[in-house]
């Protein structure tokens, strides 16, 4: 059996990535892996069950930066020194501590999904073999120098989403074709209800959200931020009931709980298999589409929010709904609402 570790740092989406990269190191018979993300996405990591160990790792403490308010230039500098060298010392103090948690376990290789000097960090710290990264030619702003940290490097060209291009980069490790990942999050659960919904996630740009509430209509939007400690739960409450809306930790989600996903952006930073909407046209045609097709009942599901309150008086904000309220919502309609949160 060979044992590796994944080191992935970024947003809750790309921890996402990282476990349809995990289930293919799982799909090899005998293999196992463990993945080191940042700390506040660690509860998304365990929701890849191909997942043998999550090691979370710390934010690091950055010095105080607010001078004192009293005596001369001479203290509020000595003050500054002082505050820089207590962030240091904790996190190396810090550091430490990761190293033994990722030294427990004796690595066969370490894969450096990021690319970055916390990936390199984190990885170096690790007891391994081997650490393999993303060539400088892979990335689109390599830090000089960073290839050096690695044993060995592989090179991943061409427009491919976060997932894709990680996936790749153990691919051509293993010197293998890439198989259509068949991986899917533990936490899913059955439908909550039989109902069809759109879940949306945070930062829609507001043409957007304006398409997206034309061609939904008035049996409208369950609305969902990108809160990390609330993806097992999303996990579950979605299963195969709604189209998924949104350009980060719900469209991964989405992805990988195998359910309608539509990502608004570029393609090539897609889930896999998601429909893209570059356009709000095409976000809208999509969204009409899934409920024409979908044959029970639309469920009517709306949060109340600062934000959607503005938007209905026409001042055009996003549509970024998130849960909290200001009270405004029709008390009619939400009685019947579907609330995916």
């Amino acid at each position: 059996m060979s044992y590796y570790l994944l080191v992935r740092g970024g947003s809750a989406a790309a921890v996402v990535d990282a476990l349809a990269v995990a289930a293919d190191i799982t799909a090899r018979e005998g293999d196992a892996v463990d993945l080191a993300v940042p700390e506040e996405f660690a509860e998304v990591a365990r929701l890849g069950g191909a997942v043998g160990r999550v090691v979370p790792i710390p934010a690091p403490v950055k010095p105080e930066t607010k001078a004192p308010e009293s005596g001369g230039w001479r203290e509020r500098l000595a003050q500054k020194a002082l505050n820089v060298a207590g962030a240091v010392a904790q996190n190396i103090a810090e550091y430490k501590v990761i190293g033994k948690a990722l030294r427990e376990n004796q690595y066969d290789v370490v894969f450096d999904l990021d690319g970055t000097p916390f990936g390199v960090a984190v990885a170096r710290a690790a007891k391994a073999d081997k650490i393999i990264g993303f060539s400088p030619e892979s990335l689109e702003n390599p830090m000089p120098g960073l290839n050096l940290a690695y044993h060995d490097t592989r090179t991943v060209r061409g427009k491919l989403s976060p997932a894709a291009k990680c996936r790749t980069l153990l691919a051509r490790f293993f010197n293998t074709g890439m198989e259509p990942t068949q991986w899917r999050l533990t936490a899913a659960a059955q439908p909550a209800n039989e109902r069809a919904g759109i879940l949306t996630g945070g930062n829609i740009p507001p043409p957007f959200a304006d398409a997206l509430r034309q061609s939904a209509g008035a049996e409208t939007i369950a609305a969902a931020d990108d809160n990390p400690a609330r993806a097992p739960e999303l996990a579950r409450e979605v299963g195969g009931c709604a189209i998924v809306v949104g350009n980060g930790l719900a469209t991964a989600l989405g992805a990988a709980l195998g359910v309608p996903v539509c990502f608004v952006g570029a393609k090539k930073d897609a889930p896999e298999k998601a429909a893209v909407a570059e356009t709000p046209a095409a976000l809208a045609a999509a969204v009409e589409n899934f409920l024409s097709q979908h044959s029970a009942t639309v469920a009517a599901a709306s949060v109340a929010v600062a934000q959607t309150a503005k938007t209905n008086d026409g001042d055009g904000n996003d549509g970024d709904d998130r849960d909290g309220g200001d009270g405004n919502n029709n008390s009619d309609q939400s009685k019947n609402n579907l609330r995916l949160k």
